[in-house]
């Protein structure tokens, strides 16, 4: 069992924060262009989504999708014991590559996305939750 007073809440919360920015610029500089084109979304539709609301909400949630996230990644690390950088991003490629992703490719295909689509998704997912675990393992 995982002694609480062991995890670093810090190192969680700046964890989250640096994954979302992250994400921030993933799906702006990087591939934004690409992403918004595979999902559909046009100028008219991003304007709208603006107004609406729904850009705003979305990445609320996702910050805090991500801190429940980090909090995960934080205690599998300590109750594996894999605290040192090489340990916590082996761990974190292998929950990754072989649970997230999967989940993600099987719900991509399944729910007609392009390839390009779950490409652009799935390695933010698993690039994101190592630079979780990176990042937390930086605050021990």
């Amino acid at each position: 069992m995982v002694e609480m007073s062991s995890m670093s809440f810090l190192g969680i919360f700046v964890a989250a924060v640096v994954a979302f920015m992250f994400g921030g610029l993933w799906y702006t500089v990087l591939f934004g262009n690409a992403w918004k084109k595979e999902m559909g979304i046009d100028e008219a539709k991003e304007k709208q989504m603006k107004e609406d609301g729904c850009e705003r909400k979305s990445l609320i949630i996702e910050f805090f999708a991500g801190l429940v996230v980090a909090f995960t990644m934080a205690y599998l690390l300590h109750s594996t014991g894999m605290l040192e950088m090489k340990y916590a991003l082996m761990l974190s490629f292998t929950i990754g590559l072989g649970i997230v992703a999967a989940i993600m490719i099987g719900n991509g295909v399944f729910s007609g996305y392009s390839a390009k689509l779950i490409t652009i998704d799935v390695i933010f997912r698993v690039l994101q939750i190592m630079i979780l675990a990176a990042v937390y393992t930086l605050f021990l």
